[in-house]
């Protein structure tokens, strides 16, 4: 499927959705590549306790690399402390980054239980997921 026809649900902790909705972190950092493209839109689902989804934005840019060379290009706007970001890569060979752009706050957060209602046995990813642009605009999971 095509930029206009995916999107990219992604589990996120609260503390990072936050961050993107408010601008301070235009990277996410993933030890498994999506497959996504400039443009793309991205559901930001914020994760335990919250368990909401809370927000949009799209994707500008894909990067995979090593550790060191991703951390020095983007580890300024990820959102986490070099120590963090070490703990998290520990015995990966590669690390991805989701750059992102244009994030949106929800109105209204959906609730898991909400997301439940309109799509029968949802369950949130553990990392992320792809869902057809036509299910999410029939559900009116954004607007």
């Amino acid at each position: 499927m095509g930029v206009e026809e995916t999107v990219l649900f992604l589990s996120i902790k609260p503390r990072f959705a936050a961050s993107i909705l408010d601008g301070t972190k235009t990277v996410e950092l993933r030890r498994v590549s999506p497959a996504v493209q400039e443009g793309y839109l991205v559901l930001l689902y914020a994760s335990s306790p919250q368990r909401e989804l809370v927000g949009t934005c799209k994707v500008v840019d894909l990067e995979v690399g090593s550790i060191d060379a991703i951390w020095d290009r983007h580890g300024d706007r990820s959102g986490v402390t070099q120590a963090e970001y070490g703990e998290y890569f520990d015995g990966a060979k590669r690390a991805v980054a989701i750059i992102l752009k244009e994030p949106l706050r929800l109105p209204e957060p959906r609730s898991l239980r909400d997301l439940r209602d309109a799509l029968a046995g949802f369950r949130p990813p553990h990392s992320f997921r792809y869902l057809d642009r036509a299910t999410v605009d029939d559900l009116g999971l954004v607007g």
